[in-house]
């Protein structure tokens, strides 16, 4: 029984090989031991075609620039907790250490003295001196972006 396995076996390994042979190399017979190995056909490489007419000027383009954005300011939640308040006037005025002075004591927008309009002054500043950018405006979650000017009185808010 293993005899008839074995050439079983054997007969199934030389059909695949003969017909991985006649893949690879065609209807050709496999070599005797006393021929050479023909070299497989090497593909010709043709030239790129050569182009019939001039080149062209690119277009110019005909849209129009984007308008400019219009001007945004950085102001605190009105629902923001004193505590937040307290801690982006900290980080603005002190840690970062921007010129704050407007929101002190005879400041131009010192009144009316509420945290709300302190905070969002000195946040404001310090998004327009960071160049405008969303991040800047984030404050832990307390700080809103909006499209309408804040200033009053004699309070003038930056912008871009």
């Amino acid at each position: 029984m293993r005899m008839v396995k074995f050439f079983y076996s054997l007969m199934v390994v030389m059909i695949l090989a003969s017909s991985s042979w006649s893949m690879a190399y065609g209807s050709q017979e496999p070599p005797s031991h006393n021929t050479k190995l023909q070299e497989p056909p090497v593909p010709t490489i043709e030239e790129p075609p050569v182009p019939t007419t001039e080149l062209q000027e690119p277009a110019v383009p005909t849209t129009e620039s984007p308008p400019p954005q219009e001007p945004r300011w950085c102001t605190a939640n009105l629902g923001a907790s004193s505590v937040a308040l307290e801690d982006a006037v900290d980080y603005v005025c002190g840690k970062m250490g921007m010129d704050c002075s407007p929101i002190n004591p005879g400041g131009a927008c010192y009144f009316p003295p509420i945290l709300n309009y302190h905070a969002s002054f000195v946040m404001n500043r310090y998004y327009q001196s960071r160049g405008g950018n969303l991040w800047n405006c984030d404050f832990n979650g307390i700080g809103s972006i909006t499209i309408t000017d804040p200033s009053y009185g004699s309070c003038t808010y930056d912008h871009i």
